[in-house]
């Protein structure tokens, strides 16, 4: 599994095109040619940049860095809707009890993330692992619209009894909404 660098930080309300600029000049930055995501929350308030390169590549000591945080690539799937455009982007980021942490990874892998994607709507899913901040996991899900998030089949994968065992676990804990600007991972372009 590979490293993703990713650059969060509060934005002031803007056309779009200021993000992507930026994502496009955070790029340059980097060894080779990543692709980039740039999401900004519905809200207005905070961009995140992904540069999908190898971040062990990176000099963190730059101060210039400062305020990047590498992650690690814990696993990904391709949802159901992959053929689809993903002009949204949901992220989960929590630290867990220790004492639950391997039930958990066990929980997000084998039953939690493959199931949410095979619901309609759900293009593409991630889990990360911060190798540096906190919260240290952090699971992002790429989708065709928020709504995917009230539909039926999503509240019944929320509500396993294996989601309910572990949930109360779940520490440090923030669910954020964006609207994805700029994917270059994207099989369907965003302006499609």
């Amino acid at each position: 599994m590979g490293t993703v660098l990713m650059l969060c930080r509060p934005v002031a309300p803007g056309p779009d095109e200021k993000i992507i600029a930026q994502a496009r000049a955070f790029g340059r930055t980097l060894p080779g040619v990543p692709p980039l995501q740039a999401c900004v929350s519905l809200d207005g308030t905070q961009a995140c940049i992904y540069a999908w390169a190898d971040a062990t590549l990176v000099n963190r000591r730059a101060p210039e860095l400062a305020s990047l945080t590498r992650l690690a690539t814990l696993c990904e799937w391709d949802g159901l809707s992959v053929r689809e455009r993903a002009p949204y982007h949901y992220v989960v980021a929590t630290d867990i009890d220790p004492a639950k942490e391997i039930e958990f990874n066990s929980w997000y892998h084998t039953e939690h993330m493959p199931a949410l994607a095979t619901i309609p709507g759900v293009v593409h899913c991630s889990r990360f692992r911060s190798l540096e901040s906190r919260p240290r996991y952090r699971a992002v899900y790429d989708l065709t619209a928020p709504e995917v998030m009230e539909s039926e089949a999503w509240l019944a994968i929320r509500r396993t009894s294996w989601a309910s065992r572990i949930r109360p676990h779940f520490v440090n804990t923030t669910r954020a909404v964006f609207r994805t600007v700029l994917d270059e991972r994207a099989a369907v372009p965003l302006a499609a």
